[in-house]
Formats: C-alpha cells, structure tokens, sequence
C-alpha cells in the first residue's frame, strides 16, 4: 500500500470513499470508529491529506462495509483511473439501507468505546447535524468553555 500519494492512485480512492460515506449516510468520525480508527482526524489523514495509509484490519473492514476487495482499495503501480470506479463504490455502497448502516455504527461503537465515550460521541455527532449555524457556535463555545473548567479541577500530569 502507498501511502505517499506520489501518483493520484491514493489520492483518488480517499476522494472515492469520501464520496461513498457521504452516500452512506455516514460522518467521518462514524466511519472511522466502524473500521476501528481512534478518531476521524486519523481518518482524514488518509482519505483526505493522503499522508498516512490505513491499518490492515481497518481496510479489511472498510471493504466488507463498502462491499468490495481489499485489492479495489489498495492502490498499485498499474492502477488506471477508471470513470466508473466512483459510481461503482456509490452503487455497492447504496445497497445498504439506514438501519443496516446505523445497526453497524451502533455495533462497532459499542465495541471499541465505554458508555460514557458513546454517549460524547452521541451528543458530538448530533451537534455536527445540526443545520442552524449559531446552534453550533453555541454548543462549541460551551464546550469550550466546559472543558477549560473541567481542566482546572484535574492535575496537570493527567492532562494531555
């Protein structure tokens, strides 16, 4: 697997599996956890700044979600862009219904989050859509702010 985006091999297929979790339903930070990343920016850095590939078992994940090989998502020196290969991933994808998909977050969630961990989950995903702007504004400024009091209370050396 390249990760080094010398070519527009892995560069196009972040671009094509952005595009089928979007026709998924699902929010990066939703997908990464489904395939077992820690959180969506690791999952940025491989679909969208291209500089850090996924892990072998988070590809092998991604692949039976997107309902494809391993090899469709890997890419190769002999790789030739293909102008069906987006529709391609956006069809097999759309063969999962709402509840299959939302069945599958919830279960992988649960699997590799506590309660509490779901539960920030939960309310973050709820206010990314949101579709009122100043709703957000609101929400990340009280976070903000909540964190920054809940930091006061705990010791530095437990504070990353």
């Amino acid at each position: 697997m390249s990760s080094d985006c010398e070519g527009r091999t892995q560069e196009d297929i972040g671009k094509d599996i952005e595009e089928w979790r979007a026709r998924a339903g699902l929010t990066q930070l939703q997908l990464a956890l489904i395939i077992g990343l820690k959180n969506d920016r690791q999952y940025r850095r491989i679909c969208c700044d291209c500089d850090y590939e996924f892990p072998r078992k988070s590809l092998r994940l991604l692949a039976k979600l997107m309902k494809v090989t391993v090899d469709f998502l890997t890419p190769d020196a002999e790789f030739d862009e293909d102008p069906e290969y987006i529709d391609s991933i956006i069809e097999k994808g759309s063969s999962f219904s709402q509840e299959e998909i939302e069945k599958i977050v919830i279960e992988k969630t649960h699997t590799n989050l506590s309660d509490l961990e779901n539960r920030i989950v939960g309310y973050t995903t709820e206010i990314i859509n949101l579709e009122d702007e100043e709703a957000k504004e609101d929400f990340a400024d009280q976070i903000g702010i909540s964190l920054k009091i809940a930091k006061r209370g705990i010791p530095k050396s437990k504070v990353s």
